[in-house]
């Protein structure tokens, strides 16, 4: 069976154009792709129930597909963080990729 990556991602259409080729490059082309606005910030906030739908989302991609490793992503300039100041906006988007594999990793 093929290796197959869970990636969370964020809707952002500016990312379509070079993401699969990034992808494709690290040797990732067998991904099920998880797109949400501000992608793992949606996964560590708030909303109960978006949080749920994406850990729902990486247990389908496991159980569905052996998915094995999860990828999380963030970019500069997300609409989601509508943070300004690139670095702020980098250290909150580090913060919370740290959260994220937590609450993944239990």
């Amino acid at each position: 069976m093929e290796k197959v990556s869970t990636v969370i991602k964020c809707m952002d259409f500016r990312q379509d154009g070079f993401f699969k080729k990034w992808l494709k490059d690290n040797g990732w082309e067998n991904s099920d792709i998880i797109s949400v606005a501000g992608s793992v910030k949606e996964l560590v906030g708030e909303k109960e129930d978006i949080r749920n739908w994406l850990l729902n989302m990486i247990k389908i991609s496991r159980d569905g597909h052996n998915s094995r490793e999860v990828i999380l992503t963030t970019h500069s300039t997300c609409g989601a963080y509508a943070i300004e100041n690139e670095e702020e906006e980098k250290e909150i988007q580090l913060k919370d990729m740290e959260k994220a594999e937590s609450l993944i990793r239990e």
